[in-house]
């Protein structure tokens, strides 16, 4: 029994020592591991880039940003430093970084921002050498008395420039003559065989297709007497160039309104406005505007019969430039009393005249000549400019002048002196043309010294713009005879194009500048 009793234990001990179950030697069940420390991420947002970035976190861990957008760098423990820099630039921009430096803390740091912008290569007022040689393209075609319009691909058309036919030229963005269009980008029109054919202004519709406008001169007998009077011209063109036959049923419109087309709108109904003189008799022109529907008919629902005549003064007045508002009413510019002063008429949608505006529509400055162009700020204000002379009886020393009205009619006398700027490039300058920037600077174009481009840029206040060109004057040569910027137009990019004229020796042709901005 003893012997028994003995066997039992041994067992006992040698099955506990081989036992899987428990712990051995009689330790603690065994506890679970600790949690990973909590991490955070450094993140933000990248705005204006162009291309692609690589962002780095405190010299490395590199982080490619392809749009613009959120980024983040994770895995950063609390108490971590951290310092966002921008280790390769997208092509032709700079971009900085805000708030990028700091400690990590106890949550996510959201607020980094890299913003990007474009490198300038150029100075504001340089010629912008993309564009044709140089900056500069000339065509031995077309003339003096010139249009531009520049469409919504960025392609140029010119009009004008000859008294014997309709004159038109399309030139890619780039300054080239675009092949696609009439003949090697250029057109001649003959309107109807009349006496005299100019082309005067252009537009192009919101569908692509090209309106000009201008004058033909019927010289013909009825009944027995023999009549030999302008009338206004309208031709529209299909985009390539061919001859729009849905229009007037040719293409051209030789309409019954007398007088000369120097300015056009369109509607945003597709309603087409022209303005210019009525030529009716030697001793008196006057004011004319007319309206046409989009197919080239006479809108006889507008004025009287389509047209409105305004007597401004008992000489021979015309209007030249035409501004449509917003709300489709409509305003004049232009010389009176062959240039011997500016006369600005408004005009409620109808055709009538708006009473809020001056004296029951009008506006007479005498003495000015400052009717050869005509821009509205974003405010309602009026840009016109011209020429002034310079001294009594010096009439070969002329300067720009730019004059500012209220959008009532009244002087802004907080522009310049008295409402009025005046530049002198050299001793025979002359405004022709003006637009206003986005960022509401003002672009004044003539003729500088009589044979180049000039380009004036002023400030809302009226003072030029130092940091244009050469303190905010700019002159283009071409070949050293007469040339002038008759048109200017700001593109979508912010450049400036300039259309007009320059002589190269055997006749006048189209030239254009484009400028850096």
């Amino acid at each position: 029994m003893a012997r028994l009793t003995l066997l039992m234990a041994v067992l006992g001990a040698s099955l506990t020592g081989c036992s899987g179950g428990g712990s051995s030697g009689g330790d603690p069940p065994g506890a679970p591991p600790p949690p990973p420390p909590a991490t955070f991420s450094v993140s933000g947002n990248v705005a204006g880039m162009t291309g692609s970035l690589t962002l780095e976190n405190n010299g490395r861990n590199d982080l490619t940003v392809n749009a613009n957008g959120p980024f983040a760098f994770g895995g950063l423990a609390a108490g971590t430093s951290f310092a966002i820099t921008v280790a390769t630039q997208p092509a032709n921009q700079t971009c900085t970084v805000a708030n990028g430096t700091g400690t990590v803390g106890s949550s996510n740091i959201t607020n980094v921002s890299v913003t990007c912008s474009t490198i300038k290569t150029s100075t504001a007022g340089s010629l912008d050498a993309t564009f044709g040689s140089s900056g500069k393209a000339t065509t031995a075609f077309g003339g003096k008395n010139t249009a531009m319009a520049v469409q919504a691909d960025g392609k140029i058309v010119m009009a004008g420039g000859s008294i014997l036919d309709f004159l038109l030229a399309r030139y890619n963005a780039d300054g080239s003559l675009d092949a696609t269009f009439g003949t090697g980008g250029l057109i001649t029109t003959d309107v109807g065989g009349f006496t005299q054919e100019e082309a005067r202004a252009v537009a192009v519709q919101g569908d692509g297709k090209i309106l000009v406008a201008g004058n033909v001169r019927v010289s013909e007998v009825r009944g027995g007497t023999l009549f030999d009077e302008f009338t206004f011209a309208l031709v529209r063109y299909n985009t390539d160039g061919s001859l729009d036959t849905t229009f007037g049923g040719t293409g051209k419109v030789k309409s019954t309104v007398v007088g000369r087309a120097f300015a056009i709108a369109v509607r945003s109904d597709g309603k087409i406005l022209l303005a210019g003189d009525d030529t009716l008799s030697a001793a008196e022109d006057n004011f004319r505007l007319a309206r046409f529907n989009a197919d080239g008919s006479l809108d006889t629902t507008f004025g009287s019969a389509g047209s409105v005549v305004t007597d401004v003064t008992a000489g021979i007045d015309g209007a030249k430039n035409i501004v449509l508002m917003a709300d489709d009413r409509i305003v004049l510019s232009g010389a009176l009393s062959k240039g011997t002063g500016t006369g600005i008429e408004r005009y409620t949608p109808d055709g009538r005249p708006d009473g809020s505006f001056g004296t029951s529509g009008s506006v007479e400055i005498a003495g000015a000549f400052d009717g050869e162009g005509l821009a509205m700020q974003s405010d309602g204000k009026l840009l016109l400019v011209g020429s002034k002379q310079v001294g009594v009886g010096n009439a070969n020393v002329t300067q720009f002048e730019l004059r500012r009205l209220n959008a009532d009619g009244s002087v802004d006398d907080k522009f310049g002196s008295g409402g009025t700027v005046d530049t002198a490039f050299g001793t025979l300058d002359s405004a022709q043309s003006v637009a206003v920037q986005r960022d509401g600077k003002i672009l004044v174009g003539g003729s500088a010294d009589g044979f180049q481009f000039g380009l004036a840029r002023y400030n809302d206040a009226g003072t030029l713009d130092a940091g244009f060109a050469a303190s905010g004057k700019l002159k283009v040569a071409f070949f050293g005879l007469d040339a002038s910027a008759e048109s200017v137009a700001v593109l979508p990019d912010d450049k400036i194009l300039l259309g007009g004229f320059a002589n190269d020796g055997s006749r006048p042709g189209y030239a254009l500048a484009r400028i850096n901005p």
